[in-house]
């Protein structure tokens, strides 16, 4: 019977002796997963909080490639007419655009020149919601591969950063809007739909 309970006494032994050990024998903390910080999509109501439509603006972990691009940011939620900001790291403005009706702004007709470093945005609505979100410009080489294109190339690009996590979400919407821009229902369209949470 002795030697029945050595075997568990043994384990016993090592489970009391690896607890008392504490964190050097605890097994490795799993990576984060490819979270997705947006909530479910709501629309422009005024009864539910305003949030960022697109992932990793929230909380600052979207990156994206810097020079002359083409801006666009979506959100959810709050109560019309919005107004949005972006201002760089030196808290210059680089946009302010107010009375906007719906829940996307995209200034294609002038792109903006984005340069290494961290942006501000601030979106607001007319109930006093307030939501602010960063993102940061980092070098091409540290991005999916992929320049801005048109057409399928902008699609397969932005494709391209999508599939490469959350932290490119924003650059795949960045890389799709132009070509998503007056062709309603193409697969770019879609593409910037789903990106902003509008399935």
């Amino acid at each position: 019977m002795i030697r029945k309970l050595r075997p568990l006494a043994a384990l016993a032994a090592f489970v009391l002796l690896s607890a008392a050990a504490g964190p050097a024998l605890a097994a490795p903390a799993t990576p984060p997963s490819d979270s997705d910080d947006v909530p479910p999509f709501v629309g422009a109501r005024g009864d539910t909080p305003l949030a960022f439509a697109v992932t990793g603006l929230a909380h600052g972990f979207a990156e994206i490639g810097p020079g002359a691009r083409v801006f666009a940011v979506c959100w959810q939620g709050g109560e019309a007419p919005y107004a949005v900001t972006l201002r760089d790291g030196a808290g210059h403005t680089l946009a302010a655009e107010t009375g906007l009706s719906g829940s996307e702004l995209i200034l294609a007709s002038h792109p903006l020149s984005f340069a290494a470093g961290t942006y501000d945005l601030d979106v607001t609505d007319a109930a006093g919601g307030h939501v602010d979100g960063q993102f940061k410009v980092v070098a091409p080489e540290l991005l999916p591969p992929g320049p801005d294109a048109n057409g399928a190339a902008a699609v397969s690009a932005a494709e391209a950063a999508d599939r490469a996590g959350s932290a490119f979400r924003y650059e795949a919407y960045l890389r799709v809007v132009p070509a998503a821009v007056g062709a309603p229902g193409s697969a770019a369209d879609q593409l910037a739909r789903s990106l902003c949470h509008r399935h």
